[in-house]
């Protein structure tokens, strides 16, 4: 998952994005391009009401 943070992306990083967005189309079938503004609704969608899981919530491997 690629997301601005505090700032616009430049012309070099929004080239980047779609480079990278071509690869990943090219490499995963199942692939999709989400708007930044389904971000919020993409992780609601995927951790629930609480915050993501972090390396500290998970439970160590045997």
């Amino acid at each position: 998952m690629i997301t601005p943070q505090a700032r616009p992306a430049s012309a070099v990083v929004l080239g980047l994005v779609d480079l990278l967005a071509e690869a990943s189309a090219a490499l995963l079938p199942d692939f999709a391009r989400r708007d930044p503004a389904e971000h919020g609704a993409l992780l609601q969608s995927l951790y629930g009401d609480g915050a993501a899981p972090t390396e500290e919530m998970e439970s160590p491997e045997p």
